[in-house]
């Protein structure tokens, strides 16, 4: 039958166990505290440099605006002119446009002066129910486009009612009620294909207390957030924006391509003209394993180390305890034997004594 352990050695084999195995714990949550706070530091860098980029783009906007405040007409040719440097330097911003307040009683007069002016056949447009262009019905106040560059790309909008539209309409009524550059959700242009989009930012431009129209400019985010994002990927980094404004129906602005595991993930809030967006910075199983050490296993192996250390120097005590004990005990017999003996000896010598 195996031999039980004593209870001081037992005592100490659990309660070492069981102070290794929370060190383990403890140090694997520091480390994993770590990683999740590096993965912060990385979202919140890369969230900061995004919101960066978006104002560096907005101010195209801005200087289309001053032209208009610093001039009292712009013309066609000095619009292609003003804009063409632009849309090099500004390269998310894939088109801008001028869209001016046309009333109703206005429409007809507006239609033929710009007509004259070489844009043939030009009439206020819509999207018709199958994408075709069609007249666009009365309303109140139109804001067609009239100046679009690059105009080998823009020409089939001139004319389009950029209020035709519900989120187009929106994103004008906003930048009227703000003075500010307000964007859209995403949207795709007309000429664009199904599965792009674009966001429409609109700028109001003002003739004293008078709305005279709004510059127009179209991002393309994708453009930003692949050129920005790229270099997250080699560390197991993804990063997905989705615009919150109605918290209730999220739409996605940017998924990242392929198929991303997601370990860790970070969330951070952002606005960009008006509207709230979300980043979701997630990391796969690579980014934790680069930044995982050993400590964790090297506390546990210390620990149960100098668990078994101190197991050991308390079973050779008891050992030790034990052999003295039963040392003793022989020794009391030894000692209880010789006293009998002495004993029986004293009395047989008494016995054998003549009366």
């Amino acid at each position: 039958m195996a031999a039980r352990l004593p209870i001081p050695v037992l005592v100490a084999l659990v309660a070492g166990g069981l102070v290794s195995a929370l060190g383990l714990a403890v140090t694997r949550h520091l480390e994993t505290a770590g990683i999740e706070a590096d993965l912060q530091r990385r979202a919140g860098n890369a969230v900061q440099e995004l919101s960066g980029e978006l104002e560096r783009q907005s101010w195209a906007m801005e200087m289309l605006r001053a032209l208009w405040n610093a001039s009292e007409e712009v013309t066609r040719a000095e619009f292609a002119t003003f804009t063409a440097p632009l849309l090099t330097r500004y390269s998310s911003i894939v088109a801008l446009q001028w869209a001016p307040r046309v009333t109703q009683g206005e429409r007809e007069q507006f239609e033929r002066a710009t007509a004259a002016e070489g844009v043939e056949d030009f009439v206020i447009r819509k999207e018709g129910e199958e994408g075709e262009l069609v007249p666009a019905t009365p309303r109140v106040v139109h804001y067609p486009v009239l100046y679009a560059e690059p105009l080998s790309e823009e020409a089939g909008v001139l004319g389009f009612d950029l209020g035709s539209g519900p989120d187009r309409l929106s994103t004008l009524e906003r930048a009227m009620a703000s003075g500010e550059m307000q964007a859209s959700v995403p949207l795709r242009r007309l000429q664009d294909p199904p599965d792009e989009t674009c966001m429409m930012l609109a700028l109001p431009v003002y003739r004293g207390p008078e709305l005279s129209g709004f510059v127009v400019g179209w991002l393309r985010l994708e453009r930003i957030a692949e050129r920005l994002f790229y270099r997250l990927a080699g560390d197991g980094l993804s990063v997905a924006l989705a615009d919150v404004t109605d918290p209730g129906a999220p739409l996605p602005l940017h998924t990242p391509r392929g198929d991303h595991a997601e370990d860790l993930r970070a969330e951070l809030p952002l606005s960009f003209g008006g509207r709230a967006w979300s980043a979701v910075c997630s990391a796969g199983p690579q980014f934790a394993a680069s930044r995982r050490t050993l400590l964790p296993w090297l506390v546990l192996a210390s620990g149960l180390g100098m668990t078994v250390l101190v197991a050991l120097w308390l079973g050779a005590h008891e050992r030790r305890a034990r052999d003295l004990s039963a040392a003793n005990a022989r020794l009391l017999q030894q000692v209880a034997a010789t006293a009998a003996a002495r004993e029986e000896a004293r009395v047989a010598a008494e016995g054998r004594e003549p009366s």
